[in-house]
């Protein structure tokens, strides 16, 4: 009898695992703010160790273009919630998030002032979206077809923030003089 628990555990943990897959990657439905913030941790939990087990800076970088689309998708299940389109959060941590990821191949600490201050305003952004996102209440009755028109093709809209991510990066490396290519 036990051996028969230990399959129905592990068919359950299945389709547990394929339905969180599938909401992760679905840009359809709602989030609430605890649920935003916990599966926002979920998917850097992922990242985050990259950095350290694989001592590879562009390992980890592909790894944070790759999750863009997954904090798209949070972002605008989150901000269907309270009944907004959230283009200007989608628009706000999309300019971030690029001005972020220019800086992964840099050492901002030997950076110019310059690109220090850049470096810190796009952190800041992103963390002003997430904090906002994480304050505004929901709302009962909201439309659940309301979506942003930046993300009418979620697929396009994060391959274009992706490749001015690249370009960013070549382009901040480039000034301070490091050669990435």
């Amino acid at each position: 009898m036990k051996n028969n628990t230990d399959i129905n555990f592990f068919c359950d943990l299945n389709e547990k695992v394929k339905k969180l897959i599938s909401f992760l990657i679905s840009f359809e439905g709602r989030l609430s703010a605890i649920s935003f913030v916990m599966l926002l941790l979920f998917i850097k939990s992922f990242i985050q160790p990259l950095d350290y087990l694989t001592n590879s800076m562009f390992l980890s970088y592909i790894a944070n273009l790759c999750s863009l689309y997954f904090m798209l998708a949070l972002i605008q299940k989150r901000c269907r919630d309270f009944g907004s389109s959230g283009t200007y959060w989608i628009l706000a941590f999309s300019i971030a998030f690029i001005g972020d990821m220019a800086f992964s191949f840099c050492n901002v600490q030997e950076a110019e002032d310059l690109l220090r201050h850049i470096y810190f305003v796009m952190v800041c952004i992103q963390l002003i979206v997430f904090i906002c996102l994480l304050l505004i209440p929901s709302k009962a009755n909201v439309d659940e077809r309301i979506r942003s028109p930046l993300l009418k093709h979620p697929l396009i809209y994060t391959l274009i923030c992706i490749i001015l991510a690249i370009g960013a990066t070549i382009g901040v490396n480039y000034y301070n003089g490091v050669n990435i290519l």
